[in-house]
């Protein structure tokens, strides 16, 4: 097996919720996520790669915030 197939086996299989995201800020896009991300989030692989971290999964501080701002 070689080393990316060995680390593809290793992250899905991670109990870990994890995300890999591109480096673009302020959006940290989701390039892969993990099984335990999917379970975590209850969402489906395609609805999450290609969008921005904040904006699929926001953590409970950015949503006060956005609330408060009035961004929809």
């Amino acid at each position: 097996m070689n080393n990316e197939l060995l680390f593809e086996e290793i992250f899905q299989e991670s109990p870990v919720p994890s995300a890999i995201l591109r480096a673009d800020a302020p959006d940290f896009t989701i390039i892969e996520v993990n099984r335990a991300f999917l379970r975590l989030t209850e969402n489906s692989r395609e609805d999450l790669k290609g969008n921005g971290i904040f904006h699929t999964a926001p953590h409970p501080a950015m949503r006060s915030a956005e609330n408060a701002a009035g961004v929809r």
